[in-house]
């Protein structure tokens, strides 16, 4: 179903954002419509209202409060991205919007980008936008809403869709729209830290340990990297510049052996 999204704006304003809500994912269809953005024909105020640009790529959006100051290009476009709603902008020029009318599904959570499509997770679901054709797909759970909480987000082209909510993977098949979870195992009640997508694994930094999961085979890794950080607390993870994963914990840092899959301890 498609519908013309509203009409122009005449200044950017950051909207407050959504509250973080958890929730348990379980095998679903589901299914969202397709809407147009629209024109708008009037310029902001002045140029010190253009947000000065964010992180250099969506891969590094962690945080609800870094979508607040994200400019990312797309499309032959340039994206700002606000807690619920993005806009297509030239300066102080506001090209393009969509927002929640339009069929944004929520608060604005986390983001992914390529040359052609801006990946959304929100707090009702996920939104893909043809950043050329300006066009949005909505992808809604049919299920429980608290299961499509997307605080993570990281896209595989246009095929498939990875999310993390505080209590479970997502796995989204963009083709057939199915929405597969797996919920966490071994750190439910854990204060989660930090999700890092890393190649076929999706690596989580906890206060009751380190985590991983496979995207190849779908599946929990019950000893990721061996024994050793499986019950430290866990702060964050970091790749550094010659491709080495490390992580700092309560004990001290860490360094990731791909050759043996198993953490090197460096030192406090």
């Amino acid at each position: 179903m498609s519908v013309s999204a509203p009409g122009a704006i005449a200044r950017l304003s950051a909207l407050a954002g959504g509250a973080l809500i958890a929730g348990v994912l379980g095998l679903v269809v589901f299914g969202g419509g397709c809407a147009t953005a629209s024109q708008s024909s009037k310029h902001g105020e002045s140029a010190a209202e253009t947000p000065a640009a964010g992180p250099p790529g969506a891969s590094e959006i962690r945080d609800f409060a870094d979508l607040r100051r994200t400019i990312i290009p797309s499309g032959g476009r340039q994206w700002m991205i606000l807690p619920t709603y993005v806009v297509a902008v030239n300066g102080t020029f506001v090209q393009y919007r969509f927002g929640e009318p339009d069929g944004i599904l929520g608060s604005i959570l986390s983001v992914d980008s390529d040359d052609q499509t801006l990946y959304l997770g929100t707090s009702h679901g996920v939104n893909l936008i043809d950043t050329q054709a300006l066009t949005i797909d909505g992808f809604v759970s049919q299920n429980d809403s608290t299961d499509i909480y997307m605080r993570w987000l990281h896209a595989d082209s246009r095929r498939e869709i990875w999310g993390v909510s505080r209590q479970a993977v997502a796995w989204i098949d963009v083709g057939s729209r199915t929405w597969r979870s797996y919920p966490f195992q071994r750190f439910e009640y854990a204060d989660l830290r930090q999700v890092l997508f890393d190649g076929p694994y999706i690596w989580f930094a906890t206060s009751a340990g380190l985590r991983r999961f496979s995207r190849d085979w779908k599946a929990w890794d019950p000893t990721p990297g061996g024994r050793e950080l499986g019950s430290v607390e866990i702060y964050k993870l970091s790749r550094d510049a010659d491709n080495y994963l490390w992580a700092i914990t309560v004990k001290g840092l860490y360094r990731y052996n791909p050759s043996f899959d198993n953490w090197d301890y460096v030192g406090r």
